[in-house]
Formats: C-alpha cells, structure tokens, sequence
C-alpha cells in the first residue's frame, strides 16, 4: 500500500511541476502597447463628421509605410430630443467593416447624447481610408454633432 500512494504522490507531483513549468515558464514574448516592439509606436486620432468641427478631420488615411491597429473607439453624437439613432458604421476603403452600437443615451433639455466607449480591434492596412458613417430614422431630428477618439499603435506593414 505505501508504494501505491508513494506512486500517486510522485504522479501527482510530476503532474504540479509539469503544469507549473508549462503556464510560468518562457515562451515567445508578446509585443504590448507599452513600447517593447521598436516596431509598435503609439497612435490617436480624433474624427469629426457633424458640427463646429474646426480643424479636427473627418476621415483619415494610414501612411504608405505603417499599419493602424485600432484598440479603443470611444466618441459621442448628440441628436435633438425625440430622434432616434439608427446607425454608425465605420468604413474602410468606402466598405462597411463595423457597426457600433450606443453604450448609453443621456437625455438632456433639448438633446440626447449616444455614447461610445469599447475595446475592439480594426485594422486600416497601410494608404487605407477609414472614416465614421451615421445616420438617424428619417424625419426625426438631425444630429447636432458627432466627434470620435481612435487610440492604438502602428506597425510596419
């Protein structure tokens, strides 16, 4: 009886090392967003497609030598009281490659606020286009405005 449980302890033990070896032990080094690929630098950009927009653009377009990896999309769009938001998709190369959909609506006086916050992954490859598309139910109030916030990293293509 004690070589069996002297097996089962060893078995059980060989069983913890090889475990413990496989989750902690090396393995390729995975590039993070905190600068430890030379290749990977840190991106943002703002968008603007409706209102006082300024100087803030509406599309954008990746450089010839890097890639745009998008991880974060977050903005607002403001509509008068009584619209309703159908849609918002971003485009890639004029071709629809997400639909984004409201977190929330905060109703005010006069207007109410869709907005975004969320992890994702777009990629707009190197000369890609991207820009936002949004529209309201037809008939219904127009919106007053809407500006988006991309953040992520390039990469060489």
């Amino acid at each position: 009886m004690k070589n069996t449980r002297s097996d089962a302890r060893a078995i059980v033990a060989t069983g913890i090392f090889l475990l413990t070896v496989a989750v902690a032990g090396p393995r390729e080094a995975i590039a993070q967003s905190t600068g430890d690929s030379p290749d990977k630098n840190p991106w943002r950009a703002e968008l603007c497609i409706i209102g006082d927009c300024g100087s803030i653009p509406a599309s954008l377009t990746a450089p010839a030598n890097r890639t745009i990896v998008v991880d974060v999309f977050s903005g607002e769009c403001s509509i008068g009281n009584g619209g309703v938001f159908r849609q918002m998709r971003a485009m890639l190369n004029d071709a629809p490659v997400h639909q984004f959909v409201p977190e929330r609506a905060i109703e005010g006086s006069s207007h109410t606020i869709y907005d975004w916050n969320k992890q994702t992954r777009l990629v707009i490859p190197a000369n890609g286009s991207f820009r936002i598309e949004v529209s309201t139910v037809y008939l219904l109030p127009d919106l007053a405005y809407c500006r988006f916030y991309l953040t992520g990293y390039t990469v060489k293509p």
